[in-house]
């Protein structure tokens, strides 16, 4: 349950991140103020300036970084899992590291659109970010789940044994993402085989499918699972009175139904006893006769 909710997230970060992995190939241009001819103080006050700079921006980062990585913790234990027992703190350890990143892209186009931070350090900033995202996605998290469900099965294997049978899936893993993009021209002559591009491009495949089943398995559950919200509310009170309602009315056919027996057997009883008078009736009259 744990790694489904963490790979879940995981595709939705990706997604984000091949949405805007254009923006991520190319490098920002930066202006520098030009050369007066001051020197080498210049250039030292330049340099100290801009040192200092990158350590704001670097101090700002790390700090939403760690409130966003506590938030993604406490939403893991008070809110998505709290009616299960948690046994394994990696596990939290790398959904709250998912959930930060992926906040942290989102935070670094909102810096880019208000112009926040110097260009250089959020040029920086995604570069970083994306390449551990890519890191997570393709490599860690595959291997943790496969750990994870070797280690829970009934195959009874040691932790050694366990992680090397999870490497080998590991290898097999990669061996298939990577012929995901054979249909499709990621690989250009411009770029390596080991570049960004070539994961973000099956990143975004893969994200875009999983995000396209899902919002097809929720535009037919989403409905079916709230429709008793617009349905007509019935209380046990109103329950009861038609339960009793109904047990009045068949009391009253009972009733009814044994009237009709009860008239059905005088009429039998008055019919019955007409026919034995009237041979009677009839031998007195000869006799009289």
């Amino acid at each position: 349950m744990e790694g489904n909710a963490t790979a879940a997230l995981a595709a939705a970060a990706a997604a984000a991140a091949a949405a805007a992995a254009a923006a991520a190939v190319q490098a920002p241009e930066i202006s520098l103020p030009p050369d007066g001819g001051g020197g080498a103080s210049d250039d030292l006050a330049l340099a100290a300036a801009a040192v200092g700079s990158f350590g704001w921006d670097l101090t700002v980062m790390l700090s939403t970084q760690f409130v966003f990585f506590c938030f993604g913790w406490v939403f893991f234990m008070r809110q998505l899992f709290k009616d299960y027992e948690i046994r394994h703190r990696s596990v939290q350890l790398v959904f709250s590291l998912t959930f930060a990143l992926s906040l942290t892209m989102f935070e670094l186009i909102i810096f880019e659109v208000v112009g926040v931070l110097s260009q250089a350090s959020r040029y920086f900033h995604w570069k970083f970010n994306l390449n551990l995202m890519l890191f997570l996605l393709i490599f860690l998290l595959p291997f943790f789940q496969f750990y994870l469900l070797l280690r829970n099965s009934k195959l009874a294997l040691s932790r050694n044994n366990s992680a090397l049978l999870s490497a080998a899936l590991l290898v097999l893993y990669i061996f298939f993402f990577w012929k995901i993009g054979d249909p499709f021209p990621i690989l250009s002559a411009d770029r390596g085989i080991f570049s960004i591009e070539q994961g973000i491009s099956r990143v975004g495949v893969i994200g875009v499918t999983m995000m396209a089943i899902l919002s097809g398995f929720g535009a037919v559950n989403c409905p079916y699972t709230y429709m008793n919200y617009f349905l007509n509310h019935v209380s046990a009170g109103e329950i009861a009175s038609v339960e009793r309602k109904l047990l009045q009315t068949m009391d009253i056919i009972l009733a009814k139904k044994k009237r009709i027996a009860w008239a059905r057997r005088q009429r039998g009883d008055s019919g019955a006893g007409g026919d034995a008078r009237s041979p009677i009736g009839g031998d007195g009259a000869g006799a009289g006769a």
